[in-house]
Order: C-alpha cells, then sequence, then structure tokens
C-alpha cells in the first residue's frame, strides 16, 4: 500500500499530492476541533481516533515518501 521510495515519481505529481494531503489535514483537524464544541466527549474521541488513523496514512503513505524523494517540498517546520 502506498508509494515505495524508490517509485518513480515526478515532481509534479509530489507538489499535486503533498498539497492536497496537506489540505485535508487541515480540514480534519478544523472538523474535529467542531465536533469537539458540539458533541459529545465519546463523539469527539471517536471520531478523533478515525481522524488519526486518517493523518496517520497521509503522512507514511503520501507525504513521507514525497518528501523523501524531493526534500525541497517539505515545509519549514514540519516534523
Amino acid at each position: 500500500m502506498g508509494l515505495k521510495r524508490d517509485m518513480d515519481m515526478s515532481l509534479d505529481a509530489a507538489k499535486k499530492m503533498t498539497s492536497a494531503a496537506m489540505a485535508d489535514s487541515r480540514a480534519l483537524n478544523e472538523a474535529l476541533f467542531d465536533v469537539k464544541q458540539t458533541q459529545s466527549e465519546a463523539v469527539f474521541i471517536g471520531y478523533r481516533e478515525a481522524v488519526s488513523e486518517a493523518m496517520m496514512i497521509l503522512l507514511t503513505e503520501i507525504l513521507n515518501p514525497a518528501f523523501a524523494k524531493y526534500p525541497s517540498l517539505k515545509p519549514e517546520g514540519f516534523e
């Protein structure tokens, strides 16, 4: 599953995918904040776990491989 570190990935494709993954991460964080403000703790915890899994996939399967191949795409301060 996901990108392989040695996969032939163009810079253009990596830019598009990292941009989308970062935008999705921001959107998930914002949605989770809204859920925390409006829903029960139990509902929030359930969503937090699901968002955590999604973020881990975005990080390990899209962002890290793209940043490994094209370090210049990695945003400053991103760890």
